[in-house]
């Protein structure tokens, strides 16, 4: 997450530099807590694949087994993240 969080710092820098506005999601969707969790893996992504292929739609069991608050798995967002991001977007372009 640390090294993600330096990212984050580094591009709002070079935007503000230049004048361009930016939206800052690691705000918004960084949790107070972060567990500790592995590294997201190969396996994992074959897993989310596999998933995805068959029809699995369990999100929010998923969410809750994880630890998970704005995905299901680490990567992807759950529906009301998702409609909270693009709510987001939209006043970000509108301001």
């Amino acid at each position: 997450m640390e090294t993600l969080r330096q990212y984050n710092a580094l591009a709002q820098k070079a935007a503000q530099s230049l004048g361009i506005p930016s939206l800052d999601f690691m705000a918004e969707f960084t949790p107070a807590q972060l567990p500790s969790r592995p590294d997201l893996d190969v396996k994992t992504i074959i897993l989310i694949g596999a998933r995805e292929s068959s029809g699995w739609h369990d999100y929010e069991k998923a969410r809750e087994e994880g630890g998970f608050s704005f995905t299901f798995d680490g990567l992807h967002m759950m529906p009301a993240a998702a409609h909270r991001m693009a709510e987001l977007i939209a006043a970000f372009i509108h301001a």
